[in-house]
């Protein structure tokens, strides 16, 4: 059942809601206070994705999606539908729920109207996006989260502004269309006319916010950079160093190429001892050293981004994050 269809046919809208503390995947931002929303941009930059979402009509009360704010559905291919939160997983491209049994024998089209019409807080519909699948964003009047304040950052609204995607003050199940003062109109807009506007990335626009994420986002210590970098210092600093003479000869002998090996090994030793210098081009674990951070992050590159956006995954050389 697609979502176009199933929003005429039950007036309401099919939304996927976005925390605050979300993530691009393992990318999180530098300062997370200014930079709240990134999972917005994963949405928007990664189409032909599976996500979880919810439907809103008029009469449902505030507080009861997942989140405050997030983007609002004009297409794609409903998987599944359950009344409650089905706690939902993604493998290879299709919704997995514990409770997915529940659902046997039972047509698509009859678990959407059993979780529109049958709800218990917020509803799950899980929904494989196409390439134009984002219609707008929504705000609600529901503002306390984890933080306090579960709202996007103004920074993040400045970056998705040349997509000039439609806003809405969601109130009691029904949207307002706001302007860019933060006004909103008196008579609410329904669900049908919601859908009506996709968000088109061009490439030129696509490159432009890859590079500014890689300028915002982090990965976490425990990439192989880092942890490689961090494991080094700890070997330099042992009495029993645990990297022998022969391995590091075998290391060097072996001409390790950074981008294959998936360990923090090579890292360490080349660190702890000059046998393992030849394991990297100078200029190569250089780069790589400077973007370790203070505190153990490592800085994104734009080339970790633009992989992430298009398989899902960072790249080899990164490890297992």
């Amino acid at each position: 059942m697609d979502v176009r269809e199933a929003t005429h046919q039950y007036d309401a809208a099919f939304v996927s809601s976005i925390r605050t503390y979300g993530n691009l995947g393992p990318f999180r931002p530098k300062n997370r206070a200014d930079f709240k929303g990134v999972r917005l941009f994963d949405m928007l930059l990664r189409p032909n994705q599976v996500v979880c979402g919810s439907t809103v009509r008029a009469g449902d009360p505030d507080g009861s999606l997942y989140g405050n704010w997030g983007v609002i559905i004009g297409e794609g291919a409903i998987q599944q539908a359950f009344p409650y939160d089905a706690a939902s997983y993604v493998i290879d491209g299709r919704a997995i729920s514990p409770y997915g049994w529940r659902n046997d024998g039972i047509s698509v089209e009859s678990q959407v109207e059993r979780a529109i019409n049958y709800r218990s807080g917020h509803n799950e519909v899980d929904i494989a996006l196409g390439e134009t699948s984002i219609a707008g964003i929504f705000i609600g009047d529901h503002p306390g989260g984890v933080d306090g304040i579960d709202l996007p950052s103004d920074e993040v609204l400045e970056m998705i502004s040349p997509l000039a995607l439609p806003t809405y003050r969601l109130r009691e199940g029904r949207f307002y269309a706001m302007n860019s003062h933060g006004h909103f109109n008196t008579a609410p807009t329904r669900p049908s006319s919601l859908i009506t506007h996709h968000a088109v990335i061009t490439d030129d626009l696509k490159q432009t916010l890859t590079l500014e994420l890689a300028n915002r986002l982090v990965l976490p210590p425990r990439n192989s950079i880092s942890a490689g970098w961090q494991a080094g210092v700890m070997e330099h600093d042992s009495p029993q160093p645990q990297f022998s003479h022969e391995m590091l000869q075998h290391m060097r002998s072996e001409k390790i190429d950074h981008r294959y090996f998936g360990s923090m090994a090579v890292y360490a030793a080349k660190y702890t001892d000059l046998f393992a210098y030849a394991c990297f081009e100078e200029d190569i674990y250089t780069r790589l050293r400077n973007r370790v951070l203070p505190d153990g992050l490592l800085a994104a590159s734009e080339d970790d981004i633009a992989h992430y956006l298009a398989h899902g995954t960072t790249p080899g050389y990164l490890g297992k994050i």
